[in-house]
């Protein structure tokens, strides 16, 4: 079994540079009338705390949430490295227990995916009532989920990928499966590791991701009490756009 360091080395190995969604959250606040200069976030499914350094770098106060405990203990350490930032445990279930606070978020982020290890619609209707609960009237939810209409109408069985990082090479092999019954669309990922002292280790990874598609989202957004919903296709965007090729990114305003 992996170490909690061996694991946030595979994350870190196949990571990209957040910076693109550090601006592009930047100008996503304002474009919604959100002018504060130090907005209070709440990042759900931090990770690693691939975010809490550079959105703490702006004067933002940020808070991660995390249910992994290895990838927990590794933000904890990058949010002691930054004032304003935190990390506590848990995820959606967890917003509006004694970890957060009512009505104090400005901003509600859930990138890589968080949002879609919610499998089915109850899940997710009630993990929107929650972020409603704990952002401030007018605050903004964030949500970057896989486009799962695109991925399987261009479906292609992904390439075996390698990575070179502090002297370790790390192969990863990919493998999807589709459950047509729970509407899930599964990643089965190896990882053989090869470390700088000849050795090696390998280990398995199963994520689970919902299909969903706009339509559910948005009635879902609307009955938490969402309002002025946006959709854009990737970080570049300064404009909402049509949902198309790229991502699925929804930006919603607390009513």
């Amino acid at each position: 079994m992996p170490t909690p360091e061996q694991m946030v080395a595979l994350y870190v190995a196949f990571d990209t540079d957040p910076t693109p969604i550090v601006e592009f959250l930047a100008w996503l606040l304002p474009s919604y009338g959100v002018e504060t200069s130090a907005p209070r976030v709440l990042d759900v499914g931090c990770g690693p705390g691939r975010l809490l350094g550079p959105l703490a770098d702006r004067g933002w106060r940020v808070q991660g949430m995390e249910p992994d405990a290895g990838y927990r203990g590794y933000a904890a350490k990058i949010a002691a490295q930054h004032p304003g930032a935190s990390v506590a445990g848990g995820g959606f279930a967890d917003i509006g227990s004694a970890l957060t606070e009512a009505a104090a978020y400005d901003l509600i982020v859930a990138v890589n995916g968080s949002f879609a290890y919610l499998l089915t619609p109850s899940q997710r209707s009630e993990a929107l009532a929650r972020c409603r609960a704990v952002l401030r009237p007018g605050g903004v939810l964030f949500l970057d989920l896989p486009n799962m209409l695109r991925i399987l109408f261009e479906y292609a069985a992904p390439n075996a990928l390698e990575r070179r990082t502090e002297g370790r090479r790390i192969l990863l092999e990919r493998r999807h499966k589709l459950d047509y019954q729970r509407a899930t669309f599964t990643t089965l990922e190896h990882y053989v590791v090869h470390e700088p002292d000849g050795s090696s280790w390998e280990t398995r990874q199963e994520h689970p991701y919902a299909i969903t598609t706009w339509p559910e989202l948005e009635h879902a957004l609307h009955d938490a009490s969402f309002d002025d919903l946006r959709t854009y296709t990737s970080y570049a965007a300064r404009t909402i756009e049509t949902l198309g090729p790229g991502r699925m990114l929804i930006a919603a305003r607390a009513s």
